[in-house]
């Protein structure tokens, strides 16, 4: 996760090759981010999920796999304040590693959420340190 330009940007990856679902390690991965991340430190924000793959992979599946994402946060209990406001498919533009390895087209296949007018809930810095240590933990 990292914070560029007043927006938090957190990278999924873990998805199958022309596939559109994750891993299951990610797939939880996943849950905890919406969970103990999106939920409990945020009050709301707009969110966007743009899906990027490898270079043997066709535009339609990135789009898929942002749309994939977007339900998966939802069915993990992401709370109404988090509004999903855009979900494109951006296909092999932007890659994030090489695509002469098979880590690094795994590393491309993945979709970016995007968090754009993020409200921060008032919570002492105790909380934010177990929530920390929850995340580690896992």
């Amino acid at each position: 996760m990292e914070d560029v330009k007043g927006e938090i940007k957190i990278a999924i990856r873990g998805f199958k090759e022309n596939g559109k679902d994750l891993n299951e390690f990610e797939r939880n991965r996943m849950k905890g981010i919406v969970r103990k991340i999106w939920n409990k430190l945020y009050e709301s924000a707009d969110l966007e999920f743009i899906g990027y793959n490898d270079n043997t992979e066709n535009k339609k599946l990135s789009l898929e796999r942002a749309k994939r994402l977007a339900e998966l946060f939802r069915e993990s209990g992401l709370k109404d304040e988090m509004r999903i406001v855009k979900v494109l498919g951006k296909g092999s533009e932007n890659s994030s590693d090489t695509n002469d390895t098979v880590e690094g087209r795994y590393n491309n296949r993945r979709v970016e959420i995007i968090g754009k007018n993020v409200v921060e809930k008032n919570f002492d810095l105790s909380l934010f340190n177990e929530l920390k240590n929850q995340l580690e933990d896992e």
